[in-house]
């Protein structure tokens, strides 16, 4: 299964998935589920992801190497107390990363501030004048947001502590704008932590 709202459309445009199987199963599905269901895409969305597949690899590469960039500069900002992304060798499963993307390891990355709590969090988040504030991922635009109050927001604290998931979580999707103009904006955010 694979959402075509994120990376393969890249804009965030369209709302879709594809589901790539054995051709028995596409037939049962086909016989029983999209028939019951119409789970069939408009030809403009199916349009949209076609053309969104034209620069995919472009895309993915910049992606990463934006990611990257980032991820290696937030690692070493004063005020942030971890970064996780699978292209940091300080990643505890960077090998295995390695191994199954060759490298290509996406736009989407954590950090935590050193500060734990949920208003340092929305005041770097409501300082950004670049990146936007939402819950999509991973199109052509760089998006971030808090999911300790929208992902997590019905655990209790103790939930969230036992889950190891810090008040202070923040989940950037790193799209293709240029790196530093990002870096830019994150650090200025920062200074205001």
């Amino acid at each position: 299964m694979e959402s075509v709202s994120k990376y393969i459309s890249g804009n965030g445009t369209v709302l879709g998935g594809a589901l790539v199987t054995q051709r028995e199963w596409v037939d049962e599905i086909r016989r029983s589920e999209y028939v019951n269901c119409g789970m069939a895409p408009s030809p403009f969305n199916s349009w949209l992801c076609l053309l969104g597949l034209e620069t995919l690899h472009l895309r993915m590469v910049r992606h990463r190497d934006n990611a990257m960039k980032i991820a290696v500069f937030l690692e070493s900002h004063p005020k942030i107390a971890r970064v996780n992304y699978p292209g940091l060798k300080s990643h505890p499963q960077h090998d295995l990363a390695q191994k199954q993307t060759n490298g290509l390891y996406g736009g989407l990355l954590s950090f935590s501030l050193k500060h734990k709590s949920m208003e340092k969090a929305f005041t770097f988040l409501n300082s950004l004048q670049l990146v936007i504030m939402a819950i999509h991922e991973n199109t052509t635009r760089s998006i971030i947001m808090h999911p300790p109050s929208t992902n997590f927001a019905e655990l209790t604290d103790e939930e969230m502590e036992k889950a190891q998931i810090p008040k202070s979580l923040i989940r950037l999707s790193v799209g293709i704008e240029h790196v530093d103009d990002l870096i830019e904006d994150l650090d200025q955010a920062l200074d205001k932590v």
